[in-house]
């Protein structure tokens, strides 16, 4: 005992000497640790204000620098509310409407501002917190160049003002109960019959895909229902309508030419008929994904828009492959909200490769479905960073 006992008296004065050391004073304020994903969450939240309000400040300085081909709409939208345009279509007249209803008629600069702050708010409802969390540098960049996109094509009147708010709606369902099934399709039904009846057509291809989606098939067996969706197309239009798939590309293009529209959308396949109304629309599909035509035709910025749709569409494919990877037998494991926005964004460019006359129009009207592939390539992140893979 003599020989331990020093030896254990020793260690307890070493303890306290240590102890008041140990435990933070109850005086001095304790460090907040802000760890890597907190960061992220303040950098790409300082990267989203940023760049909105240098989009905002271009707007109101009248955007500067950009060609005249870019105010197509805005001239025939300004001329409507002028009375001096008296043949222009319903969809300019209800436009023209909304805007003199808002008394934005007469301050075509306060109402470029309008429609960029309408994107950016939309656009927020696709980037929660949670999600960011797990955006790439890649993301944030297709995220600034969605802003700028929102800047040219929204910055000013303009007739995609209210697919914003179709666009928001699908946003914000993000349960998995019949209210968020039911809603993006009743704001898809209610836009085609107040404003563009073609999203009759968008609606029905969306809930076939989203029906397909439900199902968990994969790239093969939603590649032929795409194809499926084409064919069945191919044949109801001359039945229905009278006139072949690609009939209303060709009656916008009939007096138009490659020379005057730089960006014209041409037949891939020339003839008459179910079959070439067919390959024309699956040609211009794959044309979307991978826009050759838009960088051989379109110039110095439609080259940038076009490699920022081969990073969009390549981001997606590779976020849903590292999903599959977490559904049992490889199958798409995707959540109901993640289902929806996938088959709206197919939907779209389904129906847009039939009537779209050029890819400038094509980009003006994809530029608020992006938001939709946005959240849908964050959402995939975040789950594919919270979840362990399928054993």
């Amino acid at each position: 005992m003599t020989t331990v006992a020093p030896e254990v008296h020793r260690r307890s004065e070493l303890r306290d000497e240590r102890a008041p050391t140990a435990r933070p004073s109850a005086s001095r304020p304790t460090a907040i640790h802000v760890g890597p994903s907190s960061q992220r969450q303040i950098t790409g939240s300082l990267i989203f204000v940023v760049t909105s309000f240098l989009a905002l400040a271009w707007v109101a300085a009248g955007q500067p620098g950009l060609p005249e081909r870019f105010s197509n709409d805005h001239d025939t939208i300004a001329a409507t509310l002028r009375g001096t345009f008296t043949e222009a279509d319903d969809s300019f007249v209800l436009i023209a409407n909304i805007y003199r209803a808002l008394g934005l008629a007469n301050s075509p600069a306060i109402a470029a501002v309008v429609g960029v702050v309408a994107y950016l708010v939309a656009f927020a409802f696709a980037l929660p917190g949670r999600f960011t969390v797990a955006a790439r540098w890649s993301d944030w960049g297709i995220i600034v160049s969605c802003i700028a996109l929102a800047a040219i094509y929204h910055g000013a009147f303009t007739k995609d003002l209210i697919t914003i708010g179709v666009i928001a709606v699908v946003l914000l369902c993000r349960s998995t109960g019949i209210v968020s099934e039911l809603l993006p399709l009743a704001a898809m039904l209610l836009y085609a019959e107040v404003f563009r009846s073609y999203w009759f057509l968008i609606a029905g291809v969306y809930l076939v895909l989203r029906v397909m989606l439900r199902l968990r098939r994969g790239w093969i067996s939603t590649l032929i229902a795409i194809l499926a969706i084409y064919g069945v197309l191919a044949v109801v239009f001359p039945l229905v309508v009278g006139v072949d798939l690609d009939h209303y590309r060709l009656l916008v293009n009939e007096f138009r030419s490659p020379e005057s529209v730089n960006t014209i959308i041409e037949r891939f396949v020339e003839g008459e008929g179910a079959h070439i109304g067919f390959a024309n629309s699956v040609l211009i599909f794959a044309s979307f994904i991978i826009p050759l035509p838009l960088v051989i035709k379109g110039g110095g910025l439609y080259l940038v828009v076009a490699l920022l749709l081969v990073v969009v569409w390549t981001s997606l494919i590779l976020a849903i492959r590292a999903a599959r990877r977490r559904g049992p037998d490889g199958t798409w494991a995707f959540t109901p909200f993640q289902a929806r926005l996938l088959a709206l964004l197919l939907a779209v460019l389904v129906v847009q490769s039939i009537f779209e006359p050029d890819y400038g129009s094509f980009l003006r009207h994809l530029t608020p479905v992006l938001m939709i592939a946005v959240a849908l390539l964050l959402s995939l992140r975040h789950r594919v960073a919270e979840e362990p893979a399928a054993a």
